[in-house]
């Protein structure tokens, strides 16, 4: 059975376009369209009620404050529901209000929906449709199956030193923890030059040198090693790479298997450099985000860097690319950075150094109220829905 689309807009031309568009792209069938802006309610009996599994909805801005609300009240209750903010122009302004409002993409003319349909990967919210089959004897599990009940590892990395990796992966954390049933934790891997310890204000006992050194680990032990502050669980990097030996390195795997078992969502800060540690981590991750800024030099980088990132053996399917402190280049564009860097832009942060200055120095995190805090936990329930998603493919 096809996915669907809805159009919410009240210009008939703009409608005609956008279908035109997920058309080509081979996004869905006929999409619905509604000339008006409903209330949600409306909406999600649309949804639910569709005999075709409604896969994206697209809000036409030409009414912002309804559009923007129908977006931050539809994800509330459909998170796997992929949203467009559709403006007829441009708009840094409208770009910022879509992307605080939970929209997971921005969609300004030219229009170009096929971007866009592998930016969101649309094709993993289809069902699956093989036809059924005749009753079989019970199977054996599958290794997918046999993964379900194990936790998530999401891997962090920035292009360059600066980029902001260590600071998304620590807010990131505490957002995933807000969920009161899901159990977080942070790994500073970062043996050179991390900085959880210091922005937290933390002297622990214990450190991920600590992590490597043992064989097996229960839950007791991961209690005993990890800090916890601000409600996500800790573990920092030690003071020293000397701290980290060769036979330490070989047992990674084991210590992220065992993380998997104890938390729902285990958060790693790697370094920017590809070490051999990093390879490891990345292999194992369920999804691995790039971290960049908008500026050239680092958008060079993110290319290469995530060419590599292949080589390593990170299939295109987990990688993303996050652009950090968006608000510094006016005319940033995702399209364009997609088409530029070979990774599709899985969300964007904006530039707000006044707040994570004022964060840094009180040895904290920025306030949750902030614009820039609200973005934090917006991209946290993303991620979370998206990681929902693909175990629901795998299974």
């Amino acid at each position: 059975m096809p996915q669907q689309a809805i159009i919410i807009s009240p210009d008939e031309v703009l409608v005609g376009t956008l279908s035109r568009g997920l058309a080509s792209a081979e996004v869905c069938g006929h999409p619905t369209a509604m000339g008006y802006y409903p209330e949600i309610a409306e909406i999600r009996q649309i949804i639910d009620a569709s005999e075709a599994p409604v896969a994206v909805v697209l809000f036409d801005l030409a009414g912002q404050s309804h559009a923007l609300e129908l977006i931050r009240r539809l994800r509330e209750t459909h998170p796997a529901v992929v949203t467009l903010a559709v403006d007829r122009a441009p708009s840094r302004a409208s770009f910022n209000g879509a992307t605080e409002a939970g929209a997971w993409g921005y969609l300004a003319p030219p229009f170009d929906i096929g971007p866009l349909a592998e930016h969101f990967q649309l094709s993993e919210h289809a069902p699956n449709t093989a036809p059924a089959a005749d009753p079989a004897p019970e199977p054996a599990q599958t290794e997918a199956e046999a993964d379900a009940g194990q936790g998530q590892l999401i891997s962090f990395m920035p292009v360059q030193g600066g980029n902001g990796a260590s600071t998304v992966a620590l807010h990131v954390a505490q957002s995933l923890a807000r969920d009161p049933e899901a159990k977080s934790l942070l790994l500073d891997f970062d043996f050179h030059s991390g900085t959880i310890a210091f922005r937290l204000r933390l002297k622990p006992q214990h450190t991920v040198a600590e992590l490597l050194e043992q064989n097996s680990l229960s839950d007791e032990d991961w209690a005993r090693l990890t800090t916890v502050s601000n409600g996500f669980h800790v573990l920092v990097a030690p003071p020293s790479n000397t701290a980290v030996t060769v036979e330490m390195l070989s047992r990674i795997p084991n210590a992220l298997e065992s993380a998997r078992q104890a938390f729902q969502f285990t958060v790693v800060d790697l370094p920017d450099p590809l070490f051999s540690s990093s390879r490891t981590i990345l292999k194992m991750s369920d999804r691995v985000y790039l971290v960049c800024t908008p500026e050239i030099t680092s958008l060079h980088l993110a290319r290469r860097k995530a060419q590599q990132l292949r080589d390593a053996g990170v299939a295109n399917e987990r990688l993303g690319l996050l652009v950090n402190r968006v608000g510094a280049w006016g005319s940033f564009q995702p399209s364009e950075v997609q088409r530029v860097v070979g990774a599709p832009v899985v969300w964007t942060l904006d530039n707000d150094y006044a707040s994570l200055h004022q964060a840094t120095l009180a040895g904290g995190l920025v306030a949750e109220s902030s614009s820039l805090g609200k973005q934090f936990h917006a991209f946290a329930d993303h991620m979370r829905a998206t990681l929902q998603n693909n175990s629901a493919v795998r299974a």
